[in-house]
C-alpha cells in the first residue's frame, strides 16, 4: 500500500510498472483536487487488482463531508478505467 499525503491510500499498484505510477498519481491528485474543493475529502482509497482475464478490477472508496461513497470498475484499460470510475464517483458526489 502507499500512501500519499495523509488521507489518500492506494492498494494493489506493485502489480503495474513504474511509468503506469506516475500517471496514476498524477490522475488520483487531479481528481481528488477537483471533487474536495470547498469539501472536506476525509479518506480517499483506490484498490486496483489484476483479474485472471488480465482485466483490471478497480475500487474506489471515499468520505467527502462525513459520507461515504464507493464505486466499482472492471476494464482493460488502467487509464480509461480509472476516467470511467473517477466520472462515476463525480456524479455520485453531484460534481461536474
Amino acid at each position: 500500500m502507499i500512501e500519499l499525503g495523509g488521507n489518500i491510500k492506494i492498494e494493489g499498484i506493485d502489480a503495474f510498472d513504474k511509468g503506469s505510477f506516475i500517471i496514476l498519481k498524477k490522475m488520483v491528485g487531479t481528481f481528488v483536487k477537483e471533487i474536495s474543493e470547498g469539501k472536506n475529502l476525509n479518506n480517499f482509497e483506490l484498490n486496483l487488482s489484476v483479474e485472471e482475464d488480465s482485466k483490471i478490477k478497480i475500487k474506489v472508496k471515499l468520505v467527502i463531508d462525513d459520507k461515504e461513497i464507493k464505486s466499482e470498475i472492471t476494464h482493460n484499460n488502467l487509464f480509461i478505467g480509472l476516467n470511467e470510475i473517477f466520472n462515476e464517483l463525480k456524479f455520485k458526489i453531484g460534481g461536474k
